[in-house]
């Protein structure tokens, strides 16, 4: 049941941010400016929820967290339904704070519970949030024709993150809360986290989460709109995003099955950044057709980033403290830097009236990211012992 309930969660995490790069054309009422902040804003929230995230699961409970996160997530596609600019960006903050706790509580929790499958899980439920967020890419268009707006496509989705909380209720009392710490484990914790920020190997870690973030919502909320440009319809560019998100979730649950039997993270981790710089090359130089599917798969290769560093998060961790420790630095600082992608995108396209600047500086980004993903797959270089 555990299994089931951190799959149902894991599903809650993408629609509410996939869903907005599709529904980008629908959104006539915003400026790019505002755009941007709507796929910003819950990235942002990483650096103001991820730090205290695991500290409030040790004091309540991870699944009282866990509940209250999907909850906020609940709460905040609600508000989003509204319409107003002004719900729609209270909704977003929510939602990315309930989204914040999730993404970071998971991690540790499959190392605490699942310690001999730890690649397993990984790939199950960073697999099923990656189908979660083509799923939503596929249907937004769909959804907002219906009926719904652009608004309800995005608020409906409130609905099973009300249910997935009410099956966490059911996990309350295998996962019991915590207490307040006793004074003398204190200094024990304050040192695990200074050691794990003095750690190279947790900083190379964290900046490779951080590109990957980067680029993961540069293409989800600008891909549709630059394949628009390169003259695909508004429904083929939803679907043209729905492919590649799948292609990331085919890679998501994948990688950590083969990250067993590779030879060399090294190349793993700077193979899929090389990938999305070629990739990307071919979104910038390519029309319609090429330009798509340059992107599906560009956003395979991200999926597989992503996938990768949740696998760094549980294997390279000595137990399930340090791995929630390395996932909510790498989360609370990789989300925020990332953010910065999809706002600075936004700006250069305002700025010049073309997608080729921003694109050409993305390229250039993932190109000189390889010697990083290189790096992180050193597994000769472990994280510094947390006592």
């Amino acid at each position: 049941m555990l299994a089931v309930a951190v799959v149902l969660a894991a599903i809650q995490l993408r629609p509410g941010l996939t869903a907005v790069g599709t529904l980008v054309p629908l959104m006539t009422g915003l400026g790019s400016i505002e755009l941007s902040l709507v796929t910003t804003i819950p990235l942002l929230m990483f650096g103001a929820v991820g730090p205290v995230s695991a500290r409030m699961a040790r004091r309540w409970g991870t699944a009282r967290m866990l509940t209250l996160s999907l909850v906020a997530v609940c709460a905040g596609s609600l508000l989003r339904w509204t319409g107003t600019v002004s719900a729609l960006m209270l909704g977003t903050a929510v939602f990315g704070a309930g989204m914040v706790v999730g993404n970071v509580l998971l991690p540790g929790l499959v190392k605490e519970r699942f310690p001999a499958s730890v690649g397993q899980m990984t790939s199950l439920y960073v697999g099923s949030m990656s189908m979660a967020g083509a799923f939503a890419a596929a249907v937004a268009i769909p959804l907002a024709d219906s009926g719904l707006g652009w608004a309800g496509s995005l608020g409906v989705w409130g609905l099973p993150a009300l249910f997935a909380a009410l099956v966490w209720l059911t996990q309350w009392r295998s996962l019991p809360a915590g207490s307040s710490e006793p004074a003398t484990l204190l200094p024990r914790r304050r040192a695990r986290r200074d050691n794990l920020l003095r750690s190279g190997q947790a900083w190379l870690i964290t900046g490779y989460f951080a590109y990957t973030i980067l680029t993961f919502y540069v293409c989800t909320a600008w891909m549709p709109a630059i394949l628009i440009d390169r003259g695909l319809s508004p429904q083929a560019a939803g679907w043209a995003l729905a492919m590649a998100l799948a292609a990331g979730a085919a890679m998501s649950i994948a990688l950590p099955l083969l990250t067993a039997r590779a030879v060399s993270l090294r190349a793993v981790g700077g193979g899929l950044l090389a990938t999305q710089a070629l990739c990307g090359l071919g979104v910038l130089l390519g029309n319609g057709p090429v330009a798509a599917a340059a992107g599906v798969a560009l956003l395979g290769a991200v999926g597989g980033a992503f996938a990768l560093s949740f696998v760094l998060f549980g294997i390279r961790a000595s137990d399930h403290e340090v791995a929630t420790g390395l996932s909510g630095m790498a989360q609370s600082i990789g989300y925020p830097l990332g953010a910065l992608g999809p706002f600075a995108f936004g700006i250069v396209h305002e700025l010049t009236h073309s997608w080729e600047a921003p694109m050409a500086g993305l390229v250039l980004a993932l190109g000189a990211g390889v010697l990083l993903g290189l790096a992180v797959g050193d597994t000769r270089r472990p994280l510094v012992t947390m006592h």
